[in-house]
This record gives C-alpha cells, structure tokens and sequence, in this order.
C-alpha cells in the first residue's frame, strides 16, 4: 500500500496544503476530528481536556509538513546507530500504540546496550498524556537509577 497509494496521497497532501488544511479545521470545528484523534491516538481513558488538547494539536499542525515527515519516516532506518548509543536510554510505548507499534520498542530495547522499556497501560499514541502519572513516575524512576 505504501507505493501504489499512500506516497501519492502524501505527494498529492503537499501541494494541495491549503485544502487538506481547510478540511481539517472543518472537521475540528464540527467535532468529527475528535473522533479520529480519539480513535488513533488514545484508549479511552483519557479526559475531555486530553481530547480538546490533542484535537487543537492536530488541527494546528500544518498537513504539508506532516505528509513531509511521513515521507521521511518512510525512508528513515537508523537501526545500525543503536549499538553505538552509549547512554542510558529509556523506551517507552503505549501498550496499544497503532503509530508505533510496541514491537519497535522491543527491537530498540533489543538493539540498545543500555536500555530499559517501559510500556504504559492503557496507552496509544498519545499514552504521555492520557498516563501522565504512569509516564512522570517512569521517568522519575530512570532519571534515578542513572544517578
């Protein structure tokens, strides 16, 4: 899917910016974008604030430089590069992240010499904000043990 449909769309987003941006604003205005940024990025936990500030996020973001960076990610394989991290590194996932899936976690805990993974329950895309708590305490913890 990636060759024959997504990169076209990601090409076509780029030129047409002022559209695709047009119907963005639309759709928040309307509330549907709040569907969609609750159904990829969160698992139902999270408070309507959550969802008003990602929704806001969203729609703020420009679709040229979004579809730009897709375009990027596409291409983007820094995996040799993980070995050569010599810091302390600490993954962290959503435990139903459809973005980055927990799988890439566990290849970069995998890969990385001094690592640790932490995977926050419920959590998507956006399980820094809806486990703020989990996320903070997580942090804290590494930040602690690396003293």
């Amino acid at each position: 899917m990636q060759k024959p449909l997504l990169e076209p769309v990601l090409y076509l987003t780029i030129v047409l910016w002022p559209v695709f941006w047009l119907m963005t604003w639309l759709s928040y205005f309307n509330g549907s974008l709040y569907i969609t940024v609750e159904l990829s990025g969160f698992t139902g936990t999270e408070t309507r604030g959550q969802l008003s500030f990602a929704g806001l996020l969203s729609a703020l973001g420009s679709p040229s430089v979004l579809a730009r960076g897709t375009l990027g990610m596409l291409k983007f394989d820094e995996t040799d590069t993980l070995a050569t991290i010599n810091v302390p590194v600490l993954v962290m996932c959503g435990a139903s992240d459809i973005a980055t899936k927990p799988v890439a976690s566990d290849r970069m805990k995998a890969e990385l010499p001094y690592s640790e993974r932490v995977t926050l329950k419920p959590g998507g895309h956006m399980a820094l904000m809806e486990q703020n708590e989990q996320f903070a305490e997580a942090v804290s913890t590494f930040c602690a043990g690396c003293s």
